[in-house]
């Protein structure tokens, strides 16, 4: 049904695809990028059915160092001004 919320594969495959734009990621930095979205976005949605916000920073604390080891300086920095909800 429509009032699914998407798949977490789907959201990461599609927030993955506004990363490699934004930020200009190579073959090797997206492919690395969309296993730590697909991670992110199956916590996030964890967090979202059990409502347990306790644990939101520190995932979003988490998802911010895996995406540093893999993003230069500059690509990271303009993530976090590109998007500042994640």
């Amino acid at each position: 049904s429509t009032s699914q919320p998407a798949s977490a594969e789907a959201q990461a495959k599609e927030l993955t695809g506004r990363m490699k734009t934004v930020l200009a990621l190579d073959k090797a930095q997206e492919d690395r990028v969309m296993s730590i979205n697909v991670v992110n976005q199956k916590l996030l949605q964890r967090i979202r059915q059990s409502n347990d916000q306790s644990i939101v920073a520190s995932t979003k604390e988490n998802y911010h160092k895996e995406l540093k080891g893999v993003l230069s300086t500059d690509q990271f920095s303009k993530f976090r001004t590109s998007f500042p909800n994640l």
